[in-house]
């Protein structure tokens, strides 16, 4: 009755224990090993097991405790029928024990170790364990745990076949049996030793005792109160099981449901927002393409514009150098134009199309230009060429059109807009014609008044 009464409480303990932290545990040793009897009482050695390793994390190094929770690890493992890992944990115990002189639970440990060398048929080892086992209980004087290593005892003289050992070991059980607890399982077990025991020896009437008292006792298990209890404790953890599994499953699914949505709305928002993204890139795009034409277009007409007053205007070198000034304040526009640009999202654009750099090449002095300007300056200057050709016959047309600009006032950045090289371009060229003409460069760049 114990045991249903405690169950709803273990069971709502072990799924409260599971959802929290251990550290908000006062003592999460005790809650730990508490869960793990409770699962062990009921043959539920898997959850035991788990309980009790937990347990001993938390358990302090050489406490009492820890050498209580190592022998029932190595018990359960052992009722598991998993021997190897039994053996680890019960040795371990073992140790523990003997250092700490707890007599009892060294016993207890001694007799659990007798069962496993029992199991591998290593009978001297068994009976070893199982002596000491007995010499500890009854030097604390505990009933219950001699009878137990006598039954232990029993049964090694049983393997050995030392039937005389064996009928003695049995009476000696039958004489200290009415004096403890828990003596309705010894009392089974003594007598289906008997059983064997009368059938080896061929004496029919103590097999037919045997077997009445063993029916009687086992109809007094079975129909027992505590058996039920048990049966129903079972029964009802696998119903709080199932039913907790199935609340978690329904919660996952629950979850897993949520989730889909969520994933479901998250990806058309971000369709949505790259639609809208996409849509106002390409506006931002087609208004950046259509300031980039209105510029070209500008500059195109300015030029243009330019060139028109030139041919309007009668063409004197007076004319010709406002023409330069202006060409060159349109240069230096178009110069910073494209800086910009190259500086800013638009960059791609002039990149890809080039036109700001067509209309800056096109201001640059074709040949066409410098025949055209050239004319106009022989007008002006009618004896320039002749004697710069018999002075310095090896100038070529290229140094000529140098010279004559920067004669006429064009400053190195200006002279190298109308010719269309870079600045460094026009210094390092002045500094070879001194090179080449050395003391004759400054006769050549006086040549015009």
């Amino acid at each position: 009755m114990q045991l249903e009464k405690s169950l709803p409480y273990f069971m709502a303990a072990s799924f409260k224990i599971g959802e929290i932290s251990p550290s908000t545990l006062l003592t999460p040793d005790d809650s730990y090993r508490a869960l793990g009897y409770f699962f062990g009482t009921i043959g539920e050695y898997q959850d035991a097991v788990a309980y009790l390793k937990k347990a001993l994390h938390y358990s302090a190094a050489g406490s009492n405790k820890r050498a209580t929770l190592l022998d029932n690890l190595g018990l359960y493992y052992l009722q598991a029928r998993d021997t190897a890992i039994a053996y680890g944990y019960l040795k371990e115990a073992e140790t523990l024990a003997e250092a700490q002189k707890d007599e009892l639970r060294l016993a207890k440990v001694k007799g659990n170790l007798g069962q496993i060398a029992l199991g591998k048929g290593l009978l001297d080892s068994a009976m070893a364990y199982v002596e000491e086992d007995i010499r500890l209980s009854q030097l604390v004087n505990d009933g219950a745990n001699v009878c137990f290593a006598g039954v232990l005892k029993a049964k090694i003289y049983a393997a050995q076949q030392n039937w005389p050992a064996l009928q003695k070991t049995l009476e000696w059980l039958r004489s200290i049996l009415p004096t403890i607890r828990y003596k309705t399982e010894v009392w089974i077990e003594t007598e289906k030793l008997k059983v064997l025991l009368a059938a080896q020896l061929g004496d029919k009437y103590m097999e037919l005792d045997a077997r009445r008292s063993l029916s009687i006792l086992q109809d007094s298990i079975d129909f027992g109160e505590n058996f039920h209890a048990i049966q129903r404790t079972k029964i009802q953890v696998a119903k709080e099981r199932f039913l907790n599994e199935r609340k978690i499953s329904s919660l996952k699914m629950d979850q897993q449901k949520t989730l889909r949505i969520m994933f479901i709305i998250i990806i058309c928002l971000l369709l949505v927002i790259s639609c809208i993204a996409y849509i106002d890139s390409r506006r931002k795009q087609r208004i950046r393409y259509s300031r980039y034409e209105r510029k070209v277009l500008a500059f195109r007409m300015e030029k243009l514009l330019l060139d028109q007053k030139l041919e309007r205007t009668n063409r004197t070198m007076d004319s010709y150098l406002k023409y330069l000034e202006e060409k060159n304040r349109q240069i230096e526009g178009l110069q910073t134009e494209i800086k910009r640009i190259n500086l800013s999202k638009s960059a791609y654009i002039e990149e890809k199309n080039g036109k700001l750099r067509q209309v800056l090449y096109s201001h640059v002095m074709t040949d066409e230009h410098w025949r055209k300007f050239k004319q106009l300056f022989e007008e002006k200057f009618p004896s320039y060429y002749g004697q710069m050709r018999r002075d310095f016959s090896d100038l070529s047309e290229k140094s000529i059109r140098f010279i004559v600009l920067q004669k006429l006032g064009l400053s190195s950045h200006e002279t190298a807009n109308v010719l269309g090289v870079s600045l460094e371009a026009v210094k390092k060229y002045n500094q070879r014609l001194r090179k080449r003409f050395g003391e004759e460069y400054e006769t050549v760049m006086e040549l015009i008044s």
